[in-house]
């Protein structure tokens, strides 16, 4: 339920496992009170210290534009301009410049990583098929998060990226690390057939 939560603005996501109400629907927290009822005393609970977000430098972003190579400047600015992602600038900014995303090896994943792929056989199959759409129909891969949104695997963001990880060494895909959205399909998926659509020269 959490892949349907985020795609229809129900949900968004804050830091690390952690999600918070949408914009939307934000109104909806907690309850209105009447000001003068003192029969219920709720108890003021410490304030926990509020996360952050880095901040977008404008500056930065071009200045990283300027410095990188004609092909991955013209691959950030298709992500950057996609009309169907319509990413905020600044999401995407900070993921070209922060660089790879490390795929987490804590033992208690391991347990629900496996019970997920036995539950879907076929996921390999299914996410090479995935970033061949989604290239076709964007110009540019898949993130992480779109692509198990996509296939409505609903789980938080540690096991994604886990499970995208082992997807990336079964073979199944491959990416050019640490370069973001260039999910596509591996060799494990070229044996069955799935690639990409070769380039016809003009």
């Amino acid at each position: 339920m959490l892949a349907d939560l985020m795609m229809t603005g129900f949900l968004a996501e804050l830091v690390g496992d952690q999600y918070r109400l949408a914009a939307a629907v934000r109104h909806v927290a907690g309850r209105l009170t009447d000001p003068t009822d003192t029969s219920e005393i709720v108890p003021t609970l410490p304030r926990q210290p509020r996360w952050v977000p880095p901040q977008f430098s404008a500056d930065d972003w071009a200045r990283w534009k300027d410095g990188a190579s004609p092909a991955l400047r013209q691959h950030a600015e298709a992500v950057e301009r996609c009309a169907l992602c319509a990413l905020p600038p600044a999401d995407v900014a900070s993921a070209f410049m922060a660089g790879a995303v490390a795929v987490p090896s804590a033992r208690h994943l391991l347990g629900p990583c496996n019970a997920w792929k036995a539950k879907h056989p076929d996921h390999g199959v299914r996410a090479a098929q995935f970033t061949v759409a989604f290239r076709a129909e964007h110009g540019h891969g898949p993130s992480y998060g779109q692509l198990c949104a996509g296939l409505r695997w609903g789980m938080f963001r540690t096991l994604r990226t886990l499970v995208v990880g082992r997807l990336l060494t079964d073979g199944w895909l491959t990416e050019t690390a640490p370069v973001p959205w260039t999910l596509r399909p591996g060799p494990a998926a070229a044996t069955r057939g799935i690639s990409l659509a070769q380039r016809t020269a003009d």
